[in-house]
């Protein structure tokens, strides 16, 4: 199930602020729901329960893949920039990219956890960035088979 973590803010006024303005639907009342990309990540748009509503700013995202091939996890770390693999310490190659600013535990099942971005499109892009950077190193990923969301934090 995904979930959603929020840590409440201690002005949310001050939060409001810095949030970019939410869009208004075609009968003029603001968008339930709706998702507004910002720098700052992503906004979403949620009633509070005593008819007023919360913006709740996206700060991380973990999700899920399966690339249907086993790896070689010794190869893809020397072959590969930006990545850490020590077998004693973890089981998996650490692999980073700058944008969309992203981190990958790979494991040689063929297995992807990847984390650190601020909304699904994001993680949705950086998964198919490190299935094309291990396609060049040498391994066929099936395409991304099993992708899914696994957690969402949020800060009201």
């Amino acid at each position: 199930t995904q979930t959603l973590d929020t840590t409440m803010a201690s002005n949310i006024g001050a939060a409001a602020a810095a949030v970019p303005e939410i869009p208004e639907n075609a009968d003029g009342q603001n968008a339930p729901n709706q998702h507004v990309p910002s720098l700052a990540g992503s906004v979403l748009e949620c009633p509070d329960g005593f008819g007023g509503s919360l913006l709740i700013r996206l700060q991380n995202m973990s999700s899920t893949a399966n690339l249907g091939v086993r790896l070689d996890l010794k190869q893809i770390a020397l072959r590969c920039r930006n990545t850490e693999f020590n077998p004693r310490r973890f089981a998996a190659v650490i692999m980073r990219l700058r944008e969309p600013r992203a981190t990958a535990l790979i494991f040689s099942s063929g297995r992807m956890v990847v984390t650190g971005t601020k909304s699904t499109h994001n993680s949705a892009l950086a998964t198919r960035k490190f299935a094309y950077i291990l396609e060049r190193v040498g391994f066929q990923p099936a395409g991304m088979l099993d992708f899914k969301v696994q957690n969402i934090v949020g800060t009201v």
